[in-house]
């Protein structure tokens, strides 16, 4: 049976690796050929199973062996190199630790030496052998009892300690103590290094004593000193020299809060320009002072540069220069104040040398003589004198500063002058005198043109008649309108009570003349300013068309008067009266402009004015107008005639054919009614008037007409009639009761008061204005409304004095006498419908 198994179907080949492979599965092929033959094959096959799987072991066992020697000689292999790397580490550790410069010392965590460099020897007394000796037992030449202590603490709390300490011979170390970590982050003890820093320190030294030098100097300076960073972006340091703000760090917004934002570009552009060419910052400039106000300030910074010539920082100071700065504001001012003092003076003024020679002279000079200012400035004075007073000019200043004795005085005295245009010219001169700081003497002459003073005392004259002529008119007109109140109240009880159609043709005519007559004192009172005007909502084509009816007749056969009406005329606002009296007085004036006859034509037409530039004359105003025209082509105005055309009392017609007041009468009304009045014409070309009324767009009034009957009547109120003239009280009580409402009268305002302090009860207070006595309507309306709240008041007036104009502006109603039955009908209703009223 041994026979059969050869040692070579069961060792492997030791030379091949895959032998044991062949011998099992030679092993396996027996087994297959030899299966199932009698009992000697299945011992055979039993030792042969067993056999394989000794080998198959074997062969695992082999691999295993195999496998861990591979491991063996891979670690062998990394354990060689990695020591030879920590030998090299070593042996460089070795050549650090005794070349390098600086002292250290590696402790172990018992605080033992475990390693020193040789300079450590210049510390402490370390001899050969010194691994394993304690810190405590080193004898330290520096001046550091801590040093132990600090070597503990980093040990414990791995918190680094650096000190500056002084050494036994004076010099300076810096002593840094630094915790050792292991890989896993273990302390394994501590590292002190020790490094002379003996130069450095003696130059921080000196430094500290330059900055303290230097903080004593600007704190004994009034200079601010400030320090930049090289791009400005940042303020380092500044020192604001009592009156700027201190930073004793570094700022960024330094701008925002030291500059005012106006001044912000200006400082932005200097800076700039200095960085870009690394030159000198310089620039005066406002500033936020300490104290909250700002100030001015003259600032001058330097680059400091390094070895290189870059910029380290800006150094800086700024002087105050606040005061000087108020000094020159204060000066220019000054002088702006006092050059357009002299150039707006409607004096000519005229500055000269002691030699005569004109230095300064105003606009009005110029004006005045005819000359442009660049022809006189440099000239002798004597120019502007006649040729006999300019040629002995020169020797009357001689005389003067030899003599001392003045031609003329402060006071001044009447002159010839002489005109560009070699006319004489009426003045007045006074003279004054002054030296400057410098010793030159200077005389400043004030000069006034007498023509322009008569014209003024004209003018002043004239002021002088229209006001006396307004005092008589005022009066003339409060008694005329009380009669006509009286008058045209009684015509119409008298139309309401006759039936007969002549008698009351003749009424209504007596009527007219009585509105007529109004008409003429509101005229009178407009053009002398004792009567605003009674301005309504009207088209001004209605009215236009009723006076071209009347007009016509007055013309005469050889003047046509033709109406050239805007079909699309706006409504505009306006004193009807006026409009009759403005229409009137030009129609009247072209008239007179045309001795043989011609033509007149009156044109409304709507007109827009956004520019008045070129609109004449220069009380012209920009918006919406109505523009209502008299054109004629009559024999025209000269251009001195025209200029002069509104003057009040100015006139061209033969004594007692006109007194001056007709253009500027139509030019009050314009200007009264909110618009404006031009005038234009040319000699033998005509002349066309015209008048601007605003435009409004409230709506028309719808007065009811006192002939259709329609009338809105009282309900049996009892109104209070407060009237002095007896005959107008009693018209008056009679045409309200006639209207529906219970009456009673009273002479005077203390009557009134009487009867409604005796119980009274009055509905409605019906009052003139002016009456006799301290108190008027005005008084009763106030007292009135103070006593008995709620009382309904309607005041009346024939005369615009300031108690009317009072009442006008103040809630109450306001009657103008003469006014119709219709008028008075309106105004007591709307009393009594009126909720405002209270």
């Amino acid at each position: 049976m041994v026979d059969l198994i050869k040692t070579s179907d069961v060792v492997p080949s030791s030379g091949t690796e895959t032998s044991s492979d062949r011998m099992i599965q030679r092993m396996r092929a027996l087994l297959r050929a030899r299966g199932g033959h009698g009992a000697v094959d299945r011992r055979r096959s039993a030792v042969l199973q067993r056999l394989l799987r000794r080998t198959q072991q074997l062969e695992a066992s082999r691999k295993e062996l195999q496998t861990a020697n591979n491991t063996l000689n891979v670690l062998n292999f990394e354990l060689k190199s990695q020591l030879e790397t920590l030998g090299r580490y070593q042996s460089d550790l070795d050549n650090l630790t005794a070349t390098t410069g600086e002292a250290t010392l590696f402790l172990g965590p018992l605080l033992h030496v475990k390693r020193a460099t040789p300079r450590v020897r210049k510390y402490f007394n370390l001899s050969d052998g010194y691994e394993g000796i304690l810190l405590t037992d080193l004898n330290s030449r520096l001046k550091y009892p801590d040093l132990v202590a600090d070597a503990r603490r980093v040990l414990t709390h791995s918190i680094p300690i650096e000190k500056e300490v002084e050494g036994d011979d004076s010099n300076w170390s810096l002593v840094r103590i630094h915790p050792y970590l292991t890989s896993d982050h273990r302390i394994d003890g501590i590292v002190i290094t020790i490094v002379d820093v003996t130069p450095a320190h003696n130059a921080l030294q000196a430094l500290h004593q330059t900055e303290s030098r230097y903080r004593a100097l600007v704190t004994s300076t009034s200079e601010a000193t400030y320090r930049m960073s090289p791009d400005w972006t940042e303020m380092r340091h500044l020192e604001g020299g009592g009156f700027l703000q201190d930073a004793p760090g570094p700022m960024a917004d330094w701008l925002d809060i030291y500059i005012p934002k106006s001044d912000q570009p200006a400082v932005k552009a200097a800076i700039h320009a200095a960085t870009q060419t690394t030159g000198t910052f310089q620039l005066e400039h406002r500033v936020k002072r300490a104290d909250g106000h700002l100030g001015w300030m003259f600032s001058r910074a330097i680059p400091v540069l390094d070895r290189s010539g870059h910029i380290i920082e800006w150094f800086g100071t700024g002087t105050d220069t606040t005061s000087r700065k108020d000094m020159e504001m204060l000066a220019a001012d000054s002088d702006a104040r006092y050059r357009a003092i002299v150039e707006c003076a409607p004096l000519a003024i005229v500055i000269i040398d002691d030699k005569g020679i004109i230095q300064t002279a105003n606009a009005t000079t110029a004006s005045m003589f005819g000359y442009d200012l660049s022809e006189m400035i440099g000239q002798n004075v004597s120019m502007l004198m006649p040729s006999d007073h300019a040629a002995r000019h020169d020797s009357y200043l001689q005389n003067y500063k030899i003599s001392g004795i003045r031609r003329i005085s402060q006071d001044g005295r009447a002159v010839t002058g002489r005109h560009k245009d070699g006319s004489a010219v009426e003045l007045h001169l006074a003279v004054a005198e002054w030296v400057s700081k410098c010793g030159d003497r200077f005389f400043g002459g004030l000069i006034t043109d007498l023509t322009e003073g008569k014209r003024v005392e004209r003018e002043l004259s004239d002021a002088r008649s229209m006001a006396a002529i307004g005092e008589l008119s005022g009066l003339i007109a409060h008694d005329s309108n009380n009669l006509l109140a009286i008058i045209s109240g009684n015509l119409e009880l008298l139309d309401q009570q006759i039936s007969d159609d002549r008698l009351r043709r003749l009424v209504r005519s007596a009527m007219r003349a009585s509105e007529s007559s109004a008409l003429f004192n509101r005229r009178l009172l407009s053009m002398s300013r004792r009567q605003g005007s009674q301005l309504a909502a009207l088209r001004v084509n209605d009215r236009l068309r009723d006076l071209a009816l009347l007009l016509q007749g007055s013309l005469g056969p050889q003047i046509s008067l033709t109406l050239d009406l805007a079909q699309d005329v706006w409504t505009s606002i306006a004193d009807v009266g006026e409009i009759d009296s403005a229409v009137l007085n030009l129609v009247t004036n072209s008239r007179d402009a045309l001795p043989k006859g011609g033509s007149i034509v009156i044109r409304t037409r709507n007109m827009t004015i956004e520019d008045t530039s070129h609109t004449p004359p220069q009380e012209a105003l920009t918006g919406d107008f109505v523009c209502v025209s008299i054109i004629d082509d009559g024999i025209g105005m000269r251009k001195d005639i025209l200029e002069r055309a509104t003057e009040p009392f100015f006139t061209t017609k033969r004594a007692g054919k006109g007194i001056g007041l007709g253009l500027h009468g139509v030019k009050t009304f314009a200007q009264s009614a909110g618009g404006f009045f031009s005038i234009e014409s040319r000699e033998n070309d005509g002349t066309t008037a015209s008048f601007y009324l605003p435009r409004t767009r409230e709506p028309l009034p719808s007065a009811p007409d006192p002939e259709d009957g329609v009338l809105p009547f009282g309900e049996g109120q009892l109104i209070l009639v407060v009237e002095d003239e007896d005959q107008l009280r009693e018209i008056t009580l009679q045409r309200i009761e006639a209207l529906g409402y219970a009456v009673e009268g009273a002479r005077s305002t203390a009557e009134a008061i009487e009867l409604l302090k005796s119980g009274l009860k009055a509905d409605l207070i019906f009052s003139d204005v002016l009456m006799p006595g301290d108190k008027g309507g005005v008084d009763l309306a106030r007292w009135a409304e103070a006593e008995r709240p709620g009382s309904k008041i309607i005041l009346t007036t024939g005369f615009a004095g300031e108690s009317s104009a009072e009442a006008a502006y103040a809630r109450w109603t306001v009657l103008h006498k003469p006014y119709s039955r219709s008028q008075l009908a309106v105004a007591l209703r709307g009393a009594f419908e009126d909720r405002g009223q209270s």
